[in-house]
């Protein structure tokens, strides 16, 4: 039981700073230096994975909003590019042992 309300309680904070930062961050940044890419990501295994991508990926200088989610593997940044390239987002989450790589649609036949 002690358990599950840890797991409850880890999440549900998580959930409420993700909130906080991609809010506090949205409104600090000129919609003009804004760009969002997408990103495919391989190796994540559970919800504390794109945990510790959001946790590493919110303490670089200029990415503004992140979403991701597990079970998934499609990442939305929306970031600063005077502040951070798509090379260093990925450098970020490589070092983290994921896979990344820019994601691409695949159509539905």
């Amino acid at each position: 039981m002690k358990t599950a309300l840890s797991l409850l309680f880890f999440l549900a904070f998580n959930f409420a700073a993700i909130n906080s930062f991609a809010a506090n961050n949205e409104a600090l940044v000129d919609s003009s230096k804004k760009e969002t890419i997408k990103l495919s990501i391989s190796g994540m295994t559970c919800g504390g994975c794109s945990s510790n991508i959001h946790r590493a990926l919110s303490k670089k200088a200029g990415i503004i909003s992140d979403d991701l989610a597990y079970p998934g593997n499609v990442f939305t940044i929306v970031y600063d590019p005077e502040k951070i390239d798509e090379e260093g987002i990925c450098k970020t989450i490589t070092k983290l042992g994921f896979g990344c790589e820019e994601y691409v649609a695949v159509e539905e036949k």
